[in-house]
């Protein structure tokens, strides 16, 4: 099983398992009484592991920006200070809930910060 995303206007409105996105089209065309071209039209359907990475820049005190692998599950944290932190094991819906957390730092330290393994990168 694969997991897609489905984006509506770049936000996320749901997941779904399924073996291919063709039948991820065909699942949203029945849901919603749309043709496949129309799905198609509105909604961008992604494989996660298609998407790479993706980065965030974010206005906080503590942290500039943060970079998720979808494929390895990993998170990169780039602090304010210039550290940089890679985090294993992230599940993609904890990173989407950071992107939209009205803290970042603070979703940070009670979501991520203590509760995978991760190393210090070296930055140049």
């Amino acid at each position: 099983m694969n997991t897609f995303k489905f984006y509506l206007r770049n936000a996320i409105i749901f997941s779904l398992e399924s073996n291919s996105v063709e039948d991820a089209w065909l699942w949203l065309s029945e849901t919603k009484n749309l043709s496949i071209d129309k799905v198609k039209e509105l909604y961008k359907i992604k494989k996660v592991d298609m998407i790479k990475e993706q980065m965030t820049s974010v206005d906080s005190s503590m942290i500039n920006k943060y970079v998720y692998n979808f494929a390895s599950k990993s998170l990169k944290v780039e602090f304010t200070g210039g550290a940089l932190y890679e985090y294993t094991n992230v599940e993609p819906d904890l990173y989407d809930n950071l992107c939209k957390a009205e803290s970042a730092g603070k979703f940070f330290n009670e979501k991520i910060k203590n509760n995978f393994e991760h190393v210090q990168l070296l930055t140049d």
